[in-house]
């Protein structure tokens, strides 16, 4: 069993070389077959500031397509936006309480709820669990992992080109058909993968354990959680609306 090493400054996630790999599950029941990069290569200069250029390679053997640019200050990571403006991506300085609400969220946000360390490869990473909120009713879990990036990776919100999607069978479903499962710094060092465990039951950096509470916790209307069994009525379980007779 290899050393576990603890950093002594945090794991940064952008640095030229580093590359999140991920296979497309789109189309597919039993073996994915297609398999994608995002990668960081390079920088570029804005509004006096330094920001690292994020690519996608969606198709083997295509041209690199330019995804969007990212920075890196304090733990906290920042994207570009086309007017020149920049908003917040991810915030590993958060803490139990603390809460994330993206720009144009339509009032959405997402709050810690957990805080751990996650053991990958031999080295342990700082870890947030997060509730998000949706009208203020909470819907989903998702996972912040410092120096590895979320259960989505570094982000699949980037803009796939028209070829692409045109390579990749005509497929039409949205970016969370595909599963992030392997991340290598910039000295080719693994730092995350799940390679083995993903073609029968894709895994993610998320803890099982809040899965589970995840879809057994109940919510009210209003998004406040319920204490024991909820009473006749309509509650949220799961991100789903279900009625309690």
């Amino acid at each position: 069993m290899p050393a576990v090493r603890t950093e002594p400054a945090a794991i940064p996630l952008l640095e030229d070389g580093k590359v999140w790999w991920y296979e497309d599950y789109s189309g597919y029941y039993f073996w994915p077959e297609d398999v994608f990069r995002m990668f960081i290569d390079g920088d570029t200069i804005a509004n006096g500031k330094t920001w690292k250029k994020l690519y996608h390679n969606h198709t083997a053997g295509a041209v690199p397509v330019f995804a969007k640019a990212l920075r890196e200050d304090g733990g906290r990571v920042y994207k570009l936006e086309e007017d020149g403006s920049e908003t917040l991506a991810f915030d590993f300085t958060l803490n139990i309480g603390d809460r994330y609400a993206p720009e144009n969220g339509d009032g959405r946000y997402m709050e810690v709820i957990a805080v751990d360390t996650m053991l990958s490869e031999g080295m342990a990473h700082r870890r947030l669990i997060l509730q998000q909120y949706v009208g203020g009713i909470a819907t989903d879990l998702t996972c912040w992992v410092e120096g590895i990036g979320s259960d989505y990776g570094i982000d699949l919100t980037a803009f796939w080109s028209v070829s692409d999607w045109k390579v990749a069978k005509k497929r039409e479903e949205d970016v969370y058909n595909y599963c992030f499962f392997e991340c290598v710094n910039a000295n080719g060092q693994c730092v995350y993968s799940n390679k083995w465990k993903s073609y029968y039951e894709p895994q993610s950096v998320m803890p099982v354990q809040f899965k589970d509470s995840a879809t057994n916790t109940c919510y009210d209307l209003h998004g406040r959680r319920m204490q024991g069994k909820p009473a006749k009525g309509v509650y949220i379980r799961g991100g789903r609306k279900v009625v309690v007779k």
